[in-house]
């Protein structure tokens, strides 16, 4: 499979009018995972702990590994290709299959002994603790 980088401008109405109209059935349109992160990602905190959330539609908490590592939340995985009609000529492929993985670091304050991980209808939550020492506290002024 060739992969050829897309030149869409992010108009889908323009990409619909050139599947069906104009040059996807010339010449197959692949999207490149290296130029898309896949999976999509939502990073956010509070005083108490970093979310991390990953679309990974279709695939179960079995298809995927969550890890930390030098100060850093791993997220990969390997989400496989469905068999079908391989008499079928692909003329447009944005879904991507295969291996992934995603590095997300994070600042000293984050606790790597209390990670925890949720998979729950293609979403993935990950929420890492604060370390106590982080947390802002209140001192007392005598």
């Amino acid at each position: 499979m060739t992969i050829v980088q897309s030149t869409s401008n992010g108009s889908s109405a323009l990409d619909l009018d050139k599947f069906f109209f104009g040059d996807a059935f010339k010449e197959p349109h692949y999207i490149s995972t290296k130029t898309h992160r896949f999976p999509p990602m939502e990073v956010s905190e509070c005083e108490d702990a970093f979310y991390l959330s990953a679309e990974l539609p279709g695939l179960t908490s079995e298809d995927v590994e969550v890890f930390f590592e030098k100060g850093s939340v791993v997220i990969s995985g390997h989400r496989k290709r469905p068999e079908g009609n391989t008499a079928h000529r692909v003329r447009l492929a944005e879904i991507p299959y295969g291996e992934f993985s995603r590095k997300i670091q994070l600042p000293v304050s984050a606790d790597s002994e209390r990670i925890t991980a949720e998979m729950q209808n293609g979403l993935l939550s990950v929420v890492v603790q604060k370390k106590a020492e982080s947390k802002p506290r209140r001192i007392e002024v005598s």
